[in-house]
């Protein structure tokens, strides 16, 4: 059932958990400055915090410690383009995975997103 969801619908499911919690969500948003686009999956504001959010629903056996580590660089590039300060980038993945965190950048399974959001304050995580 799970494996056939769409990449669209695993941005709602994201985006609806982080609504629990209170935050502002915009899915599949684009940004545009200076003559570039980027492409955010999950911005959920806060606050003062924005957390921007990479879904990657791969493959269990395509995780592999490197692609998520590019997933951190690619997302914390992304994250230091969008407007303002005290900016969170975060990967959400499909499955658990071996590595948590790369570079102060947490990698949250879905089944524990909601404990990531409650915990959030007390976590080392990078700002951008």
């Amino acid at each position: 059932m799970f494996g056939k969801l769409s990449w669209q619908s695993f941005e709602k499911i994201v985006g609806n958990l982080l609504e629990m919690h209170d935050y502002k969500v915009e899915t599949s948003k684009v940004v545009v400055s200076e003559n570039t686009k980027r492409q955010f999956d999950v911005i959920a504001r806060k606050n003062d915090k924005v957390i921007l959010i990479d879904c990657k629903k791969w493959n269990h056996d395509r995780y592999k410690s490197s692609a998520l580590k590019r997933a951190v660089k690619s997302q914390v590039e992304r994250s230091e383009f969008h407007p303002g300060n005290n900016k969170f980038p975060v990967i959400v993945t499909w499955f658990d995975e071996d590595i948590q965190f790369h570079e102060g950048v947490p990698i949250v399974p879905i089944g524990r997103l909601n404990d990531f959001l409650m915990r959030m304050d007390e976590l080392e995580l990078k700002v951008v």
